[in-house]
């Protein structure tokens, strides 16, 4: 029984610290309960301040009465103490004596010596009240002492006049007035409650709604959105941050899926090659050297295409990962282009390759990888020239960098391609088929070699007229 007491209790201060809803109306019931306290205090301390001052008011016109009356009797006489016996239970005074400027009691009404509630008055009162009452209040004793200096005399000493008035009807007039204003908080607690659930169930419900989107999410359904008009405020944020999330989050996994399927499409004809030849070799190339040397040809060739695309798939891997290491030396980019430009020429030797150049320009870049960009962009450039065979190379220097050109004048690419051509394995319908050749990787190790050199790769085309690649590094010296 003390166990399940035990957990039930760690189980309520657990559902309280994990969540949300039940801290924020814990917080609004705390400071509704703290306010309502510093509220009745106030008024506590206002009322009883307004109360002694009601009090207070008659004790001008009784201090006259009574030095009336001294001068009349002496203040040793019966009849006096008579008369002040008259006066106690007007104006709810309690007590009413004269004392001297040492505290001691010289006259007043019956039992006003003996009385212990009615103490002399010595010094300075040290009661909480004396910082914010005009005069003396005992609230511990239920009096309010009124002192002010009585003009009759005695020798050489200056008297006082006490008036002890009672503090009983302001006491029940408060504790009164206090059950109505508790009442009235205590309701208005419940309906504050009431209200601050609505409203917080209300603030929190966007939460639980991006909670249950979030939970739809998985690889099979990707196309969940949050309801960004129903969440409010810093929630609103929320919504269309986690929004924008799962947008970019489905992009990339489409483009793993179309990336796995581009790759599993490319491995499989030089796959199939091989294993055709295989089996031919198995049925008759061990008989037939023609079936023999025709397959292992095959074999060879299928394997370096297997290789080479191997090669650059693991390349833009290591790219994505940031391990890719540029040997950076200074080099003349006029003689790396013309160089490149060169070796291009005899390779494609019915292409008139041009070159306009820009001399003098030295920057440190891995030679090898801005020659692999340069090739890769005039393979293109032949690839997709149709019946044209002029292509265009310029290098120019900019003011902190230099720009490197190659123009064609074949089938060009359309718009709709454009924003895709440095994809991996993309290939536009009319421009880049699979005649040409290659597996649509070369652009995409083209911008990953420019990007890691700080540079940017454009492209301008039209369809029908030609392309223009253009890669801008900035001119940085020395070794990095």
């Amino acid at each position: 029984m003390k166990n399940n007491r035990e957990k039930l209790i760690r189980d309520f201060f657990s559902s309280y610290r994990y969540s949300i809803k039940r801290r924020i109306r814990a917080t609004y019931s705390f400071v509704y309960i703290l306010i309502c306290v510093m509220v009745l205090v106030l008024f506590a301390a206002a009322f009883g301040y307004s109360g002694c001052r009601q009090l207070s008011e008659s004790t001008p016109a009784y201090s006259d009465s009574i030095f009336q009356q001294a001068k009349k009797t002496s203040i040793f006489s019966s009849s006096f103490s008579v008369y002040l016996n008259t006066l106690v239970g007007l104006d709810n005074i309690a007590e009413i004596y004269i004392t001297d400027s040492t505290g001691r009691i010289i006259a007043g009404s019956t039992g006003a010596g003996n009385n212990k509630n009615i103490a002399p008055v010595r010094g300075e009162n040290t009661n909480i009240f004396t910082d914010i009452f005009p005069k003396y209040a005992r609230v511990g004793d239920g009096l309010y002492l009124d002192i002010t200096p009585f003009g009759y005399t005695e020798g050489d000493q200056t008297l006082y006049l006490v008036i002890a008035y009672s503090l009983e009807s302001v006491f029940e007039n408060l504790l009164f007035i206090g059950k109505i204003l508790g009442a009235t908080m205590a309701a208005g607690f419940l309906l504050f409650n009431i209200a601050g659930i609505t409203r917080t169930d209300r603030m929190l419900r966007p939460i639980k709604d991006i909670s249950e989107a979030a939970k739809k999410i998985s690889a099979e359904n990707m196309d969940v959105h949050i309801d960004e008009k129903a969440a409010k405020y810093e929630l609103g944020e929320l919504a269309s941050t986690i929004n924008d999330m799962v947008d970019r989050i489905r992009i990339a996994y489409d483009k793993q899926k179309r990336f796995v399927s581009d790759v599993s499409h490319e491995l499989r004809t030089p796959i199939a090659v091989i294993s055709g030849y295989a089996g031919m070799l198995k049925r008759w190339g061990k008989d037939d050297p023609k079936i023999l040397d025709e397959s292992i040809d095959a074999v060879i060739a299928e394997s370096e295409n297997m290789k080479e695309l191997v090669e650059r798939l693991l390349f833009l891997t290591r790219n994505d990962n940031d391990k890719i290491v540029y040997e950076m030396m200074p080099a003349d980019i006029g003689e790396l282009v013309v160089t490149t430009v060169k070796e291009e020429n005899m390779v494609y030797t019915d292409f008139d390759f041009t070159c306009d150049i820009d001399e003098g320009i030295i920057c440190s870049v891995d030679s090898a990888r801005i020659k692999q960009t340069l090739r890769i962009l005039l393979d293109n450039a032949v690839k997709y020239s149709g019946d044209s065979r002029t292509i265009q190379v310029y290098l120019r220097k900019n003011s902190d960098s230099f720009t490197i050109t190659v123009a064609d004048h074949g089938v060009g690419i359309s718009e709709t391609d454009l924003p895709y051509i440095f994809e991996r394995f993309y290939r536009a319908d009319t421009s880049r088929t699979k005649e040409t050749g290659g597996y649509g990787l070369g652009l995409a190790i083209a911008k990953a070699i420019v990007t890691g050199h700080g540079g940017t790769l454009k492209v301008k085309s039209k369809l029908g007229e030609g392309s223009e690649f253009s890669f801008t590094i900035p001119i940085t010296l020395g070794n990095n």
